[in-house]
């Protein structure tokens, strides 16, 4: 038979088809036969989804049911239940559809190609029956996205709410406190009241605060609170001021009627409204016996009191004295008595005027501040404007001429006192000789000039002087006229100059002993010089020639030595260079000492008639310190100090007279000769020895070895426990300080060249002081102790004293110095970067020859292995509550920031650059290793 092509075409096309689809029957055929359920495993996995979908559809529907009970449905859960019932019914309907294809009981093989053939014709409504399901669920999707978004809208609303409710309540809460606290604060304001009433002593401190306001104040008249030495040092100058001739200043208040018109009298001033009164006088005419006599007189705090009215009168003084020490010739001193003083009497302005001292003290910080100048001025201005409201302040400054400055210093010091003399609530009383600064300084103030009105009192203190010699009673009682002559011709030529007059009386007083008659007694008198510089000269050249050597080897010592002990002067009497002294001496008993002391007290009287004075000073003190020697009057002083008066008196007798030698000597020996020797008597000796050091002295250098073999030897004994300034004595005890007591001391004073011989002859010191390096010593010279801050201790202000040796230093780190040793709670280089923190704003204003010395200081201890890191310190941040795992940091300390603020970036970016350079190619390991194998 004979097929059409397109038949043809056709009929293979139907054959290709069947075979197709007989194939696929006949696969899925087996397939279902093959199968557990008796089903294709599409359909299979497809109804397992649908029962799934079923059981999630029956809890959906059944937490909506519930949900529906307990509130109102949104839109959004309705749409989404009937969303859930149409899945439901779609679901049962495509199980019904698949259990019709699974094929059960017997003759499986022919029932699993019936259900192929089934299989394949309801494939159509099958799919379109999962398409259904599959548009469900995308819309169950969303729906429930929705739903889950206005439940979470509701919890915030609820949540929002509590949180209203609570803040309201704690509002609440906290009005209700602050009333309670109100009532009772006022409560206790009333009782407070009712006790300053009924106590006024208790009013404005507790114990407590009294205490720390006195801890302030200390640190105001001191560096470090000493404050009963500081004070003694400050009125020593008062206290020495003779009270014999107080009782000739009656015409203060009593004026007579002719001295009315020579001057403005004091009381006036003191009642009225002017805030300046100069005191005027020539050298020697009683200013400062005058000053002390108005400020202790009751009736000049009377008329203050007049003049303040109900405010509060507060009287301070200050005596300046140009032979004394720092804090009586300085406007430091100035500066530190009188805010002491006046605070001391107002406690409870200490707040005011110092609040944020006050805060350092109130919050127990360990480091207070020093006081600059511009503090302390600060303070007494704040002090003046703050309570003037309540109370009225009076200061009396005496000796403005003694004040050790330039003429542009005391003109500031003066515009000063004139500055705060303006408010209407201060009065400030001066006194000066009359140089033409303070003459123009002070034109149109009310002021005296002293020698224009002691006439009287000067004749009534000869008269009385003269009449306590028995013999001039009877001189008087034959002759009285002639007396009465003499008395006024020694009035006369004294010109108000009550030195002058006190010098005559004992050379008149000489002569009736010798029994002068009144004539020879007026010979006397024409032959002293009316002039003080001559007299002066007069009483030296009449020294006995015997005694001439030793008289002028006490004046040179008095001249050079401000602050002269008796019992240092007492050696000058058997003196000899070429003896030691400390070896002529064996510890004297205290009636032994006393003995010595009468004797040198004679032996000066005989030397220098006078000139030279013995007063007593700290009674409390050490027994060698009570009494000290100076001159009669500062006038003395500064005739004495001029080069024409030395020739004169031919002090070039003793100019080989080396008088640091002689002072180191003294004291040595005063060392040997004490069972219990003040650590003042070592402070002395290394001040003095400082000064021997340039001349590279072979006497110096024994003096040293003697002084620490001494040391040595005593260091079981027991040192005085004297007071004394803060100094790098002061920490400073034998037991601490061994192997070799004197070595530290040595580098701290500066003593370099006997430092290095030391060390070179014992390298294994370097490394032998153990409570503190030897090496801190040398880098950090004035710091005394390891308790106390530095800037307590050097008063805030880096001097040429405090500059390291670098070649001590260098010696030090050879031998095996570790800057990174132990000291204290810390280290030493931790220290040293401490030191340029604190100081850092003296460090760069040092000159440049001393910058450099601190800068190769630094880069020494950065190669012989400094720390680039200092410390390192844990940071916790804040956490509220919980345990919420927080991130915890470390704040690093670099020695570099240290270096920045003293001496600047480009500095510190160098040397902190050597130092990771050191550090990273392992030379500060080699070193610390080489260091250790050395040790």
């Amino acid at each position: 038979m004979v097929f059409d092509p397109s038949a043809a075409v056709s009929l293979a096309a139907a054959v290709i088809q069947f075979v197709d689809f007989g194939a696929k029957l006949i696969a899925k055929s087996q397939e279902i036969y093959e199968s557990a359920d008796g089903v294709l495993a599409d359909y299979a996995e497809q109804a397992a989804v649908s029962s799934r979908l079923l059981d999630l559809n029956k809890g959906l529907l059944q937490a909506h049911n519930a949900s529906a009970t307990l509130r109102e449905v949104s839109p959004a859960e309705h749409a989404l239940r009937d969303i859930a019932v149409e899945c439901a019914t779609q679901a049962d309907e495509f199980a019904d559809a698949i259990d019709q294809l699974k094929v059960g009981g017997n003759h499986r093989r022919w029932k699993s190609f019936r259900q192929a053939v089934k299989s394949v014709w309801s494939k159509r409504d099958i799919n379109a029956r999962l398409a259904r399901l599959n548009r469900l669920r995308q819309e169950v999707v969303i729906h429930l996205l929705v739903c889950v978004n206005e439940t979470q809208a509701r919890a915030v609303a609820q949540n929002h709410e509590k949180l209203e409710h609570a803040a309201r309540k704690v509002i609440d809460e906290i009005q209700e406190t602050r009333a309670s606290l109100k009532d009772q604060i006022r409560d206790l304001a009333e009782a407070q009241d009712k006790v300053a009433k009924e106590h006024p002593r208790q009013r404005h401190k507790s114990e407590l605060e009294q205490m720390m306001v006195s801890q302030l104040l200390a640190t105001i008249i001191s560096k470090e609170g000493t404050e009963n030495f500081a004070l003694r040092k400050i009125d020593d100058r008062q206290n020495m001021i003779d009270k014999k001739h107080q009782a000739t200043l009656e015409w203060i208040y009593r004026s007579p009627p002719e001295l009315r018109s020579h001057w403005c009298e004091l009381p006036a001033w003191l009642e009225g409204p002017i805030g300046i009164y100069w005191v005027s006088g020539k050298a020697g005419s009683g200013k400062s016996t005058l000053m002390k006599w108005i400020f202790s007189e009751n009736r000049t705090t009377q008329r203050l009191k007049a003049w303040s009215g109900s405010r509060k009168l507060l009287i301070a003084s200050f005596f300046f004295w140009a032979p004394g020490n720092d804090a009586q010739t300085s406007l430091a001193g100035l500066l530190r008595s009188l805010p002491y003083d006046l605070l001391r009497q107002s406690p409870e302005s200490v707040c005011s005027v110092l609040p944020a001292r006050w805060q350092y003290y109130d919050l127990e910080l360990e480091h207070f501040p020093a006081w600059s100048h511009q503090d302390l001025l600060a303070a007494l201005r704040m002090f003046i404007k703050s309570v003037s409201k309540s109370v009225c302040v009076s200061l009396f400054i005496d000796g403005l001429d003694e004040f050790l400055g330039d003429d542009e210093e005391r003109s500031e010091l003066v515009a000063f006192l004139k500055e705060i003399a303006l408010h209407s609530t201060v009065k400030i009383c001066v006194s000066s000789r009359p140089w033409e600064l303070f003459k123009s300084a002070f034109a149109g103030y009310p002021h005296l000039r002293l020698e224009y009105l002691t006439r009287q009192d000067i004749a009534d203190t000869v008269n009385s002087r003269l009449q306590s010699s028995e013999k001039f009673r009877s001189l008087q009682e034959r002759d009285s006229d002639s007396s009465d002559e003499l008395v006024s011709e020694i009035t006369e030529k004294a010109q108000g100059v009550w030195l002058w007059v006190i010098l005559v009386i004992r050379n008149l007083l000489n002569g009736l002993r010798n029994l002068d008659t009144v004539a020879k007694l007026r010979l006397r008198l024409r032959q002293i010089p009316a002039k003080l510089s001559s007299l002066f000269l007069q009483m030296l050249n009449s020294v006995e020639e015997v005694y001439r050597l030793e008289t002028l080897m006490l004046l040179k010592i008095a001249l050079h030595c401000p602050e002269l002990t008796l019992m240092t002067s007492s050696f000058v009497y058997d003196y000899d260079p070429n003896v030691k002294l400390e070896e002529d001496f064996r510890i004297l008993t205290t009636d032994e000492a006393v003995l010595r002391l009468d004797d040198t007290v004679h032996h000066m009287n005989l030397r220098c008639l006078g000139l030279l004075e013995v007063a007593g000073q700290n009674t409390d003190g050490h027994l060698y310190y009570q009494k000290s020697v100076d001159f009669l009057h500062s006038t003395a002083r500064d005739v004495l100090f001029k080069p024409a008066t030395q020739r004169q008196i031919g002090m070039e007798g003793v100019a080989e007279f080396d008088v640091n030698l002689y002072m180191c000597r003294a004291f040595l020996a005063q060392i040997n000769m004490s069972e219990s020797p003040p650590k003042m008597l070592l402070a002395d000796f290394m001040l003095h020895a400082v000064s021997l050091e340039d001349k590279e002295s072979g006497l110096l250098t024994q003096l040293l070895v003697d002084l620490n073999k001494t040391l040595e030897t005593r260091h079981d004994h027991l040192w005085g426990a004297d007071q004394i300034e803060p100094s790098k004595i002061k920490g400073w005890w034998t037991h601490h300080s061994r192997p070799h007591p004197l070595l530290p001391l040595a580098i701290q004073y500066g003593l370099s060249t006997y430092s290095r011989r030391v060390l070179q002859s014992n390298p294994k010191l370097a490394t032998s002081f153990l409570s503190r390096p030897l090496l801190d010593y040398a880098l950090r010279r004035n710091v005394y102790s390891l308790n106390v801050g530095q800037a307590e201790q050097l008063d805030g202000v880096i001097d040429q004293g405090d500059k390291p040796d670098v070649e001590v230093v260098r010696l030090i780190l050879m031998q095996g110095g570790d800057p990174n040793a132990t000291c204290g709670d810390s280290t030493v280089w931790k220290l040293f970067m401490q030191f340029f923190d604190t100081f850092a704003d003296s460090l760069r204003r040092v000159s440049e020859s001393d910058r450099k010395v601190w800068i190769e200081v630094t880069e020494l201890l950065i190669k012989y292995g400094a720390t680039r890191l200092l410390d390192q310190h844990t940071i916790m941040p804040h956490q509220s509550c919980g345990r919420t795992r927080v991130r915890l940091t470390k704040r690093q300390v670099w020695a570099k920031a240290s270096i920045n603020v003293a001496f600047g970036v480009e500095e510190a970016e160098r040397l902190d650059s050597m130092a990771w350079q050191l550090e990273v190619t392992g030379q500060t390991l080699f070193k610390k290793l080489k260091r250790t194998l050395t040790i």
